[in-house]
């Protein structure tokens, strides 16, 4: 039917006859019975049967069969015809992300002989994709297109960590750190990045500090499959963020002091001062652990795997513990020998577990004896106290004594001081060596030496007692400040000399005494031997030394008063106390032995009444306990 698609008459049968035309024509028609056949696709492969008839010139027939065989070498009859399906749907290849495709996957019927299938496509990529199909046969090859669509339904594969979750945030919590995962079919970015809480990134508290928690991970891939797993998660505080360190005191503790001792050691006990501290694997230590007496501040130090903190406690250590004393065993006071009885007279010894503050005294109906106690015993008490207010006691029977004549002179007749001692006389006994006493002239006054006193009037006179005098004493001076100058006379055999003075000015007190060398100098500022000595109530204080065996102290009180002085003087064991230009307006309303600015007189306490006699005036003005106390 391709090769040779036409039917001659020559070709199917040949005629001879016995009376050709021509030598090259033989004049003989061969047809075919019923015309030439004609043969298509449905002749192929059976046999035709065909007549042919040969007519001469002459009309004489013959004929004669054939039998035609139709063939196809071409295959015109049965082409290559492909059919597809127009869709299809397969899966991804187990851990791949392709599918496979069989060469007649996609057949639908495709005709042709021996046809043969060939995809241009075998090994789809998950998705949808138009894969040509191409078949092949002898009738020739055709294509068709089917839509492919491969499917990744394989779960990814996902493997959980055990993680350790620091709440105090030193660490990294992502979900790459808990799961990796991994998928046969993956589009973009990899696996582990697609890596998730379930249910959402999981929050920790510090309930969970010290537990094991369950976290599920979870992966979905790009297909919609998903996969889980189970991550062990330890929540720890590093930093003990969930148990921090916490100190806690109480407000106040008191203790007393510890026996024989001004404070309290604390060193045993912190548990008082702990109100709660807390916090992880504390230790507790105090800071400032023996407090002395008083109320102060005691630092509770709390350190622990947090860190340190710190509290306070105020503490008041109570000193409850009473001094010690001991005193002589009894006294013998002597009138016109003896001074004012002295703590020193009847305490020997005291002592306390706090000795700042540690003040002796004495407790009795009178501790200046007279005349009239001669031959009588008193109980005089010493009394030490200490800064607490805690007391120790001893009893001393004190007997009073006139050994020298005293009473017997006090009690003679008055006698004016000017036939006593008249200006410029001498004393009576021994005079002490040293400088002499200046009489002074105008508004000058002066204790000096033997002992000489020198009224503000220049009227001198002597006392030789052995006590403590208040040679002036005013209250007023400068301005309410106040002035007193106490001087101090000491017996020798049959004399008496002034052995030191001590003077007041403001809140500050200057107490000198007289030594066999007059150095190093003997004083107290204060009660601080050989303290600072730079002032006095404000007024400066020069110091001159004057040879081995002298000194003088210059009080200058120009500031308030100007041109004025107190001037001590020591040589060797004898001072003398002497005021330089004293005005009405500094001294006018001094009161003591030296007697009235004004008039000169030697007046009584009570600002009325002379005493003329030299013994009366000196006993007049002893020191008594209600004057300020100066000598240390």
């Amino acid at each position: 039917l391709v090769n040779y698609p036409f039917l001659y008459e020559a070709y199917m049968a040949t005629a001879y006859d016995n009376c050709p035309l021509s030598m090259y024509n033989s004049g003989v028609t061969i047809t075919a019975d019923g015309g030439l056949p004609t043969f298509g696709c449905q002749h192929v492969g059976t046999p035709q049967a065909v007549t042919m008839t040969a007519t001469d010139a002459s009309g004489n027939a013959a004929s004669c069969a054939l039998t035609v065989t139709v063939t196809d070498d071409m295959y015109s009859c049965s082409p290559t015809v492909a059919s597809c399906v127009s869709a299809t749907t397969i899966n991804t290849d187990p851990g791949s992300c392709h599918g496979t495709l069989a060469e007649n996957a996609l057949d639908d019927g495709s005709t042709g002989v021996s046809i043969s299938f060939m995809q241009q496509n075998t090994y789809p990529y998950s998705g949808t994709h138009t894969i040509t199909t191409e078949v092949h046969g002898l009738g020739g090859m055709d294509r068709c297109d089917t839509s492919v669509t491969v499917i990744d339904n394989e779960p990814p594969v996902i493997s959980c960590y055990d993680f350790t979750y620091d709440i105090s945030g030193n660490n990294y919590f992502y979900p790459s750190s808990l799961a990796w995962a991994s998928d046969n079919c993956w589009v973009s970015g990899t696996p582990t990045d697609a890596v998730s809480f379930q249910g959402g990134e999981p929050s920790f508290g510090c309930a969970d500090v010290g537990t094991f928690q369950s976290v599920t991970m979870e992966v979905t891939d790009d297909s919609g499959n998903a996969a889980t797993c189970v991550s062990a998660v330890t929540v720890t505080d590093s930093s003990y963020t969930c148990s921090p360190t916490v100190a806690s005191c109480v407000s106040a503790l008191t203790y007393n002091t510890d026996p024989g001792m001004c404070y309290k050691d604390l060193a045993y006990n912190v548990e008082d001062f702990d109100n709660g501290s807390s916090g992880d694997h504390i230790y507790k230590y105090l800071y400032n652990t023996m407090p002395n007496v008083g109320t102060s501040s005691v630092t509770l130090e709390v350190s622990g795997s947090a860190g340190m903190d710190q509290c306070t406690t105020d503490v008041t250590i109570v000193d409850n513990e009473p001094p010690t004393i001991s005193c002589v065993s009894d006294f013998t006071y002597y009138v016109g020998y003896s001074a004012p009885l002295a703590t020193w007279d009847i305490i020997t010894t005291y002592n306390d577990n706090c000795w700042d503050g540690l003040t002796p005294s004495l407790q009795a109906a009178d501790i200046s004896y007279a005349c009239s106690d001669v031959d009588n015993t008193y109980t005089v008490t010493g009394v030490v106290t200490d800064s607490s207010g805690n007391t120790a006691t001893c009893d001393v029977p004190v007997t009073v004594l006139d050994t020298t004549g005293c009473c017997a002179v006090i009690g003679t007749v008055p006698v004016p001081r000017s036939e006593v001692n008249p200006p410029g006389a001498s004393p009576t006994g021994p005079p002490p060596t040293g400088p002499s006493p200046t009489g002074p002239t105008g508004s000058t006054t002066e204790g000096n030496g033997d002992p000489h006193f020198t009224t503000w009037t220049n009227e001198h006179f002597e006392f030789h007692g052995q006590c403590d005098l208040v040679m002036m004493s005013d209250p007023s001076f400068a301005d309410d400040i106040g002035l007193d100058i106490h001087l101090r006379t000491k017996l020798v055999r049959f004399w008496r000399y002034i052995k030191t003075a001590a003077i007041r000015i403001g809140n500050d007190i200057l107490e000198i005494e007289g030594w066999s060398d007059a150095n190093p100098a003997r004083y107290w500022i204060n009660y601080e031997y050989q303290g600072e000595l730079n002032e006095i109530g404000g007024f400066p204080v020069t110091t001159t030394p004057r040879g081995g065996k002298e000194r003088k102290y210059t009080i200058d009180l120009g500031s308030k008063y100007p041109g004025q002085f107190i001037l001590v003087k020591v040589f060797k064991e004898f001072v003398s106390v002497k005021v330089m230009n004293g005005s009405e307006e500094a001294f006018g309303k001094t009161v003591g032995i030296v007697g009235d600015f004004k008039t000169g007189k030697t007046l009584a306490r009570d600002g009325v009444t002379v005493i003329d006699h030299f013994a009366e005036l000196g006993n007049e003005w002893q020191v008594l306990p209600s004057d300020n106390k100066l000598f240390h």
